[in-house]
């Protein structure tokens, strides 16, 4: 990843990672809210970097629940929401420690 995970995006993480403990799964209203709130306050690049995160804590098996319940929130797609690169990335944290 690169660059230091921004504070700013720590709440959603957390969010996300009660959503798994209570439900055991990613698949519920809650997960989908959080990446329409991750999606409308800091853009797909964040949504990538906070998915990146919690896939890293919990493995990789845990996620497919969470890709198909972000499916088209934004750029975010099914099995393919893990897209941008350092460029964008580099924008998004500029953003996020103005």
């Amino acid at each position: 990843m690169g660059q230091k995970f921004p504070d700013k995006l720590k709440p959603y993480v957390t969010s996300l990672r009660k959503v798994h403990a209570t439900e055991g799964t990613f698949t519920s209203t809650k997960a989908h809210e959080v990446g329409e709130q991750i999606y409308t306050s800091y853009g797909h690049e964040a949504m990538t970097w906070v998915y990146e995160i919690i896939r890293d804590q919990l493995g990789g098996a845990e996620m497919r629940d969470l890709e198909y319940e972000w499916n088209d929130i934004g750029e975010w797609r099914e099995n393919g929401g893990e897209s941008g690169g350092v460029g964008n990335r580099f924008k998004l944290f500029l953003l996020l420690n103005r």
